[in-house]
């Protein structure tokens, strides 16, 4: 009886202790000591230690906390209390399992206000792994905050609280687990400045450091939580100077971030953060990794969440971009489109580039996951999860689409056995034929046929230049003739800090304008057997079907090592026109009209985000911007109104004399070669989308979407002006979603 009474008095003090108000001064920790002390002599021989443990969990809530500017003598005496209560503590566990008990008296504590950070002594006698989820715990909303609010404020005792940031970690864990995203931002961004001041006190800054990373590398999706530590980041980069790992992590991880965030449009100044990493510290090469946390991504009410597109999207899948935009590029050349579509190539890579083309004209989804293409299609040479050069992948991908099909055009002529010297290349074409010949056999037809014709690649994108060199010493010329698929046009020498405007004709002219080659660019001449001084010439003799243009905007810094990014203005015409010179000296014009234009978004190469303007209708005004899986209707005019750092880097022009004769190889035109209908495609592209569709039609009826259906894709902003955010994919890992683009 007279323990139960001692229970029953001790339960209401600390009711009364709970009623009270915050303001009020806590019990001391010799308290507990007491309230052991007296438990222990009353207990005598009955012990219920489950009911001890839990009274001393919930009194602990109310122990008065350790001031930071206590003496040493005040420390070491709290330490030595604190201590004596943990090992009675497990004194009792090696009794009677308390973690039950414990945990579920350290909930009711956390939903406090103010609770004493004392009561986190009790979170490594704890098994985490055994706990349930948090969002399981606290059912209500706002004690979840509460509780989260209260772990992170715990965090400046964190040098006698172990496991505190583990902890953390597990509650933010489940709390993203459980797409709660709002909480985990709100919660964060108003206690991201003290994690980060307690990071650089040696004292808690073990416990500070995971939290604070995991934090700030979780956020990409919006600058907000960087931008709160914007003004303090360079003098808590030289706070961690006598650490130099975490201030190497520090770095790092401000750099990726800073490179992530200017992307944005209106994004904020960074560049007093950057000057001083310039200047003070070196950035890893891999630094870019430290943006590989899975990000957080808001699902508040502010931001929409849609099931419709003006067109086909394609999911990031982790700083895609690049090759997302070239798609959608090549997916409006229509020639190239209906060839593709079209043709009995036996080539993986084939197959996989038909159905995704099939599927952007015709599936019902919002969005597509090109997962497979990026394994198909990825050079060598790039790493994923890292930002590329779309102008690359277009290179590298057009190259393999030709040597796949020139392959099984080989394969063709072995099978045939004929003697090697008939397999020639198809282009450049420069043999003539004897109009008095003819094949001697069905075997030579056929290999005319093959060896002859040109790849679909070839087809669309090959144009022909000439380059004529002159040797100022001897006065001879030569001339070199190359294939091109596309030229890079670069900018006047001139002040690269200086902006200056541009027509997309002054940069072409520029480029088959007269070159002088000298100093240490000096012209080999065969006939004098030295370097000497010479002139270049280039003439495009061969114009394209498609003309393919890459803008030069960067420009290698080798005082910072990066390509910065050049600031001229370029005007981009709808219709140019393009000076072709003929072997016999003749020159015409040859027009072309706009339908794709790659931009890219960004200060550096290495980093920034691409996004697609486009139209298989220009002449009609039907214009798109295909950014990753939001495809939004828009005007051409937006590509002149672009504000730095966007700026247009690879622009497609068709032919204008092409599409009116234009008769696709598979008999199809007119309107077929616009925008192919599905029943017009083979049956076996035919049977795949319908499949696809259906698939997806099932997956909607037999989903309840929780925030719309898990093919939707968050659209992130309001709208797809390029003020807004661009995905948060680029610049660090992407949310990926489940939606399947099965090959």
């Amino acid at each position: 009886m007279e323990q139960k009474n001692f229970f029953v008095r001790n339960s209401c003090e600390m009711a009364v202790k709970q009623s009270t108000t915050e303001n009020e001064e806590k019990l001391p920790i010799s308290r507990i000591l007491d309230f052991i002390n007296e438990y222990e002599q009353r207990a005598l021989i009955v012990h219920d230690y489950s009911k001890i443990a839990k009274q001393i969990v919930g009194f602990l809530g109310y122990i008065d906390q350790p001031k930071l500017e206590h003496t040493k003598p005040d420390a070491k005496l709290f330490a030595k209390q604190i201590g004596e209560v943990d090992e009675y503590l497990r004194k009792i566990s090696e009794q009677v399992d308390i973690t039950k008990i414990c945990s579920m008296e350290l909930h009711s504590v956390l939903k406090m206000e103010n609770p004493s950070a004392v009561a986190g002594i009790i979170l490594h006698r704890l098994e985490m792994v055994h706990m349930p989820k948090f969002y399981a715990i606290f059912t209500d909303e706002q004690h979840m905050r509460t509780a989260l609010n209260n772990l992170f404020t715990w965090m400046k005792f964190s040098f006698f609280i172990r496991n505190l940031d583990k902890w953390i970690l597990k509650v933010l864990g489940d709390l993203q687990e459980n797409k709660m995203f709002s909480i985990l931002l709100d919660v964060s961004s108003k206690h991201i400045m003290q994690i980060a001041y307690l990071m650089a006190m040696p004292v808690t800054q073990e416990r500070a450091e995971p939290v604070f990373f995991y934090i700030l590398t979780s956020v990409q999706h919006t600058s907000s939580i960087f931008d709160i530590l914007k003004s303090r980041i360079p003098i808590l980069i030289e706070s961690l100077r006598k650490d130099a790992v975490i201030q190497q992590r520090l770095v790092d991880t401000v750099k990726a971030l800073i490179d992530h965030f200017n992307t944005f449009p209106d994004h904020q100044d960074y560049s007093h953060i950057e000057d001083v990493i310039a200047t003070k510290y070196s950035v890893s090469s891999n630094y870019k990794q430290q943006l590989e946390t899975p990000p957080w991504h808001d699902t508040s009410p502010s931001y929409q969440y849609i099931t419709t597109n003006a067109r086909v999207g394609l999911e990031n899948l982790g700083n895609t971009c690049y090759m997302n935009s070239i798609l959608q590029a090549l997916a409006l050349t229509k020639h190239f489109r209906q060839e593709m579509l079209f043709t009995e190539i036996k080539s993986n890579l084939f197959e996989l580039l038909q159905k995704l083309l099939a599927l952007l004209l015709h599936s019902n989804r919002p969005t597509l996951s090109p997962d497979m293409i990026l394994k198909a299609a990825c050079p060598p040479a790039f790493h994923e999860g890292h930002q590329q050069d779309c102008s690359e992948f277009l290179g590298y991908l057009l190259e393999s689409l030709h040597s796949h099909e020139k392959s099984q055009q080989n394969n063709f002529v072995n099978q045939l056995n004929l003697p090697p010297n008939h397999q020639e290349d198809a282009y450049p074409s420069t043999v003539t034929a004897d109009a008095n010949s003819a094949p001697s056999s069905l075997e030579e037809l056929q290999l005319a046929t093959v060896t002859t014709s040109k790849t679909l690649v070839q087809k669309s994108f090959d144009g022909l230049i000439a380059t004529v060199y002159k040797c100022l010493s001897c006065g001879t010329t030569s001339r070199q003739n190359d294939s091109f698929r596309d030229l890079h046009l670069s900018f006047p020498d001139t002040d690269t800090n200086t902006k200056h405007q541009y027509s997309i004709e002054d940069l072409l002219d520029y480029y088959c304008s007269m070159e002088r080659l000298d100093a240490d660019n000096k012209y080999f001449c065969d006939i004098c057997k030295m370097l000497c001084d010479g002139e270049r010439l280039i003439n495009i003799v061969n114009p394209p079907r498609y003309l393919v243009l890459t803008l030069k905007y960067f420009k290698y810094d080798k005082n910072i090592n990066v390509r910065t990014k050049l600031t001229h203005k370029v005007r981009h015409q709808k219709q140019i026109s393009v000076k072709v010179l003929s072997d016999d000296g003749l020159s015409e014009h040859v027009q072309y009209r706009l339908y794709a234009a790659v931009v890219h978004s960004g200060v550096s190469m290495d980093s920034g985000h691409y996004y697609t303007y486009g139209s298989d209708q220009p002449d009609d005004g039907s214009w798109y911007k295909f950014n990753d899986s939001l495809v939004t209707e828009c005007n051409i005019t937006a590509l002149n109104s672009l504000r730095s750092p966007n700026t247009p880097y690879v622009l497609f022009y068709e032919r204008e004399c092409d599409e009116d004769n234009f008769v696709a190889t598979n008999g199809y035109g007119d309107n077929n070669y616009n925008y192919p209908s599905l029943n017009d495609l083979p049956s076996r592209l035919r049977t795949y989308v319908d499949r696809e569709n259906s698939r997806y039609e099932m997956e909607k009826r037999l989903r309840q979407p929780k925030f719309g259906s898990v093919y939707t894709f968050s659209n992130n902003f309001p709208s797809d002006n390029d003020d807004d955010q661009p995905p948060s994919s680029c610049g660090g890992n992407s949310f990926t979603t489940s939606n399947p683009y099965i090959c």
